[in-house]
């Protein structure tokens, strides 16, 4: 059984050598694979993905627990330079991933001090460091302003992980956020994963690079390999299976395990394929991707020399690897398809349970956890998934990523693992993204009042910050998603009051939870001008307005479609 799984799965490179700190694997643990399905759950499709080991491992042998401490002294370096030597590391041994933060022995009495952080993993040195009140975020990093004279600790601070795993990104970031990322966008975002505790991230960069490699290989043209990649805004769904070709700009190489290019039943023409549906209407030429059977030898052949490839590429520290069906495993299915008994079954088919690790993709708005017995008792992570399609909406409700994982970790008979998160684009309040991933370090939900004041006062780092802004931010703690029908497609009818992925429902009073945070915000500005020279603040203040507007236009668009329809309408009624 574990050797077809190995066959069957795809791998997943890490491409964060150069930075990595928090994601790798000692050499003489057993490869683990990611892979995904969809589970279609009520009437929404919910992803969900599936971590496997392909022997006797276990999950806790998958993620670093020694490791090299040079990416942390460099993380130093770059983002601390005044204090490259402020910081001294140790990794020690432990069950859970902890660290302490203690004054240095040598330097007790000194009013500049030396802090020693011990910690059980790579990733949990990262979390030790990120401490004081200074901050890092995606508009930039501020933790080159961390005090002159470090304060003293005096007890010593431990903390934990409550959760073995900390995943991040989803497979359609790469093509909605960060298919053209330069290098020093990417230093920032993995400096900013790493530092709060990230130990599992996803990786597609360099991907294709190995790739085009192994087709090369087994023979395929440069015509039938360029014919099947897709350009880098599309390159996830490629990944899926669900395209191939490219209809905007050059084909890069993307490409994913079993997913193969037409050209290849000329080269063994007794080769065993499944042809693909159509993909969400897109004509066949670029849709109606091929699968080949993975208990074909060329299989397997490809299999082991896209590893070795790897390995050769990026060194031999990560034994994660993934695929990522975004509709193949329950096409044709529904609700009343997947029961009790058949997610079971599918469950069942790896005979260690120790060996799969479930993502529930979309925990935080329709969890599967509860239905199926918290997975049937094996490992699964809490997740939150926002921004579908890349439409961004403002996501500020905290209490539903600090109470409700706590809730589901602390149920009866819970295996639950991890916090992921998986948002398609990255963009919107960064605010629910750090208290998620801080929640993953408390056994108990964070005070949701104390925490936005002390994430304000890291965000806005200026003396005496009005006290108008921490208001703003309490009211916009409470505050729900919403996405706008701006960002759907042009229709005369199905655009409002929907809910599931793409909500366009408003569920709470513009007025009261935009208009007035808004207001406040700029008012602290006239009172402090000093926030206009403050980039997350002027982020933040046209992401307000961008909501609002959002907001507004749904009854704009109401009236327009209300005196299209009617009867009798000019040119001049739709344009007044």
């Amino acid at each position: 059984m574990a050797s077809h799984v190995y066959l069957y799965m795809a791998t997943r490179s890490s491409a964060f050598s150069k930075h990595s700190t928090f994601i790798s694997c000692p050499h003489q643990y057993h490869s683990v694979m990611l892979i995904s399905y969809s589970l279609v759950a009520f009437t929404t499709r919910v992803s969900i993905f599936l971590l496997l080991g392909v022997t006797t491992a276990t999950l806790s042998s998958a993620v670093d627990i020694t490791g090299s401490l040079d990416g942390i002294h460099a993380l130093v370096k770059r983002r601390i330079p005044s204090h490259a030597n402020s910081f001294k590391f140790e990794l020690v041994d432990g069950d859970n991933d902890s660290f302490i933060l203690a004054d240095s022995k040598s330097n007790a009495h000194q009013p500049t001090s030396t802090i020693d952080i011990k910690c059980i993993s790579v990733s949990a040195c990262a979390r030790g460091l990120y401490f004081g009140n200074v901050d890092i975020h995606w508009t930039g990093s501020h933790l080159d302003q961390l005090a002159k004279h470090l304060p003293r600790i005096g007890k010593p601070i431990k903390a934990s992980s409550i959760v073995p795993y900390k995943y991040y990104f989803n497979t359609v970031t790469f093509s909605y956020t960060t298919a053209l990322y330069d290098f020093d966008q990417w230093s920032l975002l993995l400096d900013w994963m790493v530092l709060p505790g990230i130990n599992l991230p996803l990786s597609w960069v360099g991907y294709e690079f190995i790739l085009v490699d192994v087709f090369q290989e087994i023979g395929l043209s440069e015509a039938d390999i360029s014919s099947f990649l897709s350009s880098p805004a599309f390159l996830a769904w490629n990944h899926f299976g669900n395209i191939h070709g490219s209809w905007s700009g050059n084909g890069t190489l993307p490409q994913q395990w079993g997913f193969i290019p037409c050209g290849i039943t000329n080269l063994y023409p007794n080769l065993k394929v499944v042809n693909g549906s159509a993909w969400s209407g897109f004509p066949s030429n670029l849709t109606n991707d091929r699968f080949m059977d993975p208990f074909e030898d060329i299989f397997e052949q490809i299999q082991k020399s896209f590893i070795t490839k790897q390995i050769a590429a990026y060194g031999n520290f990560s034994h994660i690897y993934t695929l990522d069906y975004l509709r193949n495993v329950s096409s044709n299915t529904d609700s009343a398809f997947w029961n009790h008994d058949r997610i079971s079954a599918y469950l069942g088919g790896v005979e260690d349970e120790k060996g799969l690790l479930i993502l529930d993709l979309y925990t935080e708005a329709q969890p599967q956890w509860q239905r199926t017995s918290s997975y049937f008792g094996r490992p699964w992570v809490w997740y939150a998934l926002h921004d579908y399609g890349g439409n961004n909406g403002f996501e500020g409700y905290l209490k539903n990523v600090t109470v409700a994982p706590i809730e589901a970790l602390n149920s009866p008979n819970s295996s639950m693992s991890g916090f992921g998160l998986t948002m398609e684009g990255q963009e919107g309040n960064e605010m629910i993204y750090d208290i998620f991933l801080d929640q993953a370090w408390s056994s108990s939900p964070l005070n949701i009042s104390r925490y936005v004041s002390s994430w304000v006062g890291r965000r806005y780092r200026i003396s005496k910050l009005p006290v108008t802004v921490q208001r703003a931010w309490s009211i916009l703690s409470n505050t729900a998603t919403v996405k706008s029908i701006l960002e759907l497609a042009p229709a005369l009818t199905g655009l409002t009051n929907c809910t599931g992925h793409h909500p366009t429902t408003i569920f709470y009073d513009t007025n009261s939870s935009i208009v007035v945070p808004l207001k406040l915000m700029v008012e602290a500005s006239k009172e402090h001008p000093a926030l206009k020279r403050i980039p997350e603040f002027s982020y933040d203040v046209v992401d307000l307005g961008r909501q609002l507007l959002a907001n507004r236009f749904l009854q704009v668009y109401q009236n327009l479609v209300a005196v299209y329809q009617a009867n009798g309408s000019t040119r001049c009624s739709l344009g007044s």
